[in-house]
């Protein structure tokens, strides 16, 4: 009845649409576009009119092709009307954005049938519209196989474009998903997942310097000292910032104690000390080190100057005891 009929999919929902069209007709591009089409573009969520390029699938003979294994849906044999409750069914069952039969069926190419209503359109902004689409939800066969097309069509320097996109892409969502893991196996204080997780994680370009960080903290649980100190340095010579800072130089300044690397151990403490003067853990940890090299005036030196900034905390109050202690014991 419509020999000219446009087949457009919705491919996320799984929802096609069919559009009865004069014959010859296109969609002019000019008309999708100006101040009274944006807020339609915006209440359908996309960007541009172009956008609209990804979702085209057939016409006129194209489509009558495609449709010539299907029985007809006839007054005497309604067999839409009959098949389609169940397949709402069908469909509310599956899992949400999975490939219906019907939807999978359909042929899904970055370069559309010839003629159509785009016809007019400018070639590398439909092609780039229908890639991009294509790469939303693309594994890496299904990418290449994208940028194939692309190359094949004669389009090389848009297939490398989108491919540096594409990968960009991926890694992103990866170091989400590997920082979104990592923070729930810390949380739940699976230290061996969390450390598998983690080290992953700084081997991609771009990861969060705090991974670093969380990276020292779990190899020190693990028994791994001067791995963590490792990772500590890392993040430090990274430029991390903040309380992830202070952590770095703590963790830093414990591992240097460990391979008796006193003057690393001492700098990192002070520079605890001055990033955070609140925090107690600097006094104490420099204190302790000084009661080692048998340095108790010194000692006890700094632990009243963490007093002095981080009144009633109680690891340098037990501190400042056991060192008035110990200057009493005639021993």
């Amino acid at each position: 009845v419509f020999p000219d009929a446009h087949m457009f999919c919705l491919w996320g929902a799984s929802d096609v649409l069919l559009v009865a069209a004069p014959a010859g007709r296109g969609l002019e591009l000019e008309r999708l576009r100006g101040p009274a089409m944006e807020a339609q573009l915006r209440r359908a969520r996309l960007s541009t009119a172009e956008d609209i390029a990804a979702f085209y699938v057939a016409s006129g003979k194209s489509l009558r092709a495609l449709a010539r294994p299907a029985p007809r849906n006839t007054d005497d044999r309604p067999y839409v009307e009959y098949r389609a409750p169940r397949d709402l069914i069908e469909v509310g069952r599956a899992p949400a954005g999975e490939n219906r039969t019907a939807v999978r069926d359909l042929p899904r190419r970055v370069v559309p049938p010839a003629g159509g209503p785009l016809a007019a359109w400018p070639r590398e902004a439909v092609w780039r519209s229908r890639a991009r689409a294509m790469l939303a939800n693309a594994d890496n066969a299904q990418a290449a196989r994208v940028f194939e097309e692309l190359r094949d069509a004669g389009s090389l320097s848009l297939a490398v474009t989108l491919a540096k996109e594409w990968s960009t892409r991926v890694r992103a969502e990866r170091r989400a998903t590997l920082v979104e893991r990592s923070r729930s196996e810390l949380a739940a204080g699976d230290s061996p997942a969390a450390s598998a997780t983690l080290e992953e994680l700084v081997r991609l370009p771009g990861a969060p310097m705090e991974a670093w960080v969380d990276l020292a903290h779990v190899r020190r649980e693990l028994g791994d000292v001067p791995g963590s100190g490792a990772a500590a340095r890392t993040a430090l010579a990274a430029g991390v910032s903040g309380a992830a800072r202070l952590e770095a130089l703590l963790l830093l300044g414990m591992a240097a104690q460990a391979a008796h690397a006193s003057a690393e151990a001492f700098a990192a403490f002070r520079e605890a000390q001055r990033l955070a003067p609140a925090d107690p853990r600097g006094y104490d940890y420099e204190a302790r080190m000084l009661v080692v090299a048998g340095e108790v005036a010194a000692a006890r030196a700094v632990v009243a100057r963490g007093l002095a900034n981080a009144p009633g905390a109680a690891s340098l109050l037990e501190a400042r005891r056991a060192l008035e202690r110990a200057s009493s014991d005639p021993r």
